[in-house]
């Protein structure tokens, strides 16, 4: 893994909702829906960075998040799963603290073309206009 980085959020910058904060001190917060892409080999991995909000935590490294499908499982995406909201939960193995969200996961080969589409009908009704 590359470096560990450890980053606070300040609550006035946070505009996401808060997920559901279930246990521990202190107490972890995560967003309430996120999006994940998949990338080009069709898998991705949640991190703890990617979700944790509103607060000073440890290196994110640290954390352990898992996915919800059916029991929990390790928070790696794939293309099985594209297309779908899945419940996440992060947890601090430390103090036990947990948290949890939704996470809608995407291929980033929708959206681009998606985004592709998009630019180029505006682009095509710019022409016409």
């Amino acid at each position: 893994m590359g470096k560990c980085m450890s980053i606070g959020y300040r609550p006035q910058d946070i505009t996401e909702m808060r997920g559901k904060v279930l246990i521990g001190t202190p107490p972890l917060n995560c967003k309430a829906i996120s999006t994940v892409l998949l990338n080009n080999d069709g898998f991705a991995f949640l991190g703890a960075g990617q979700v944790l909000i509103d607060a000073q935590y440890r290196c994110f490294d640290n954390y352990i998040v898992e996915f919800l499908k059916g029991s929990y499982v390790p928070g790696i995406a794939t293309t099985q799963d594209v297309g779908m909201t899945l419940t996440y939960r992060v947890i601090d193995p430390t103090s036990s603290a947990k948290c949890e969200g939704k996470v809608f996961i995407d291929d980033i080969n929708n959206s681009i073309e998606q985004l592709n589409f998009l630019n180029n009908s505006r682009h095509s009704k710019n022409i016409i206009q």
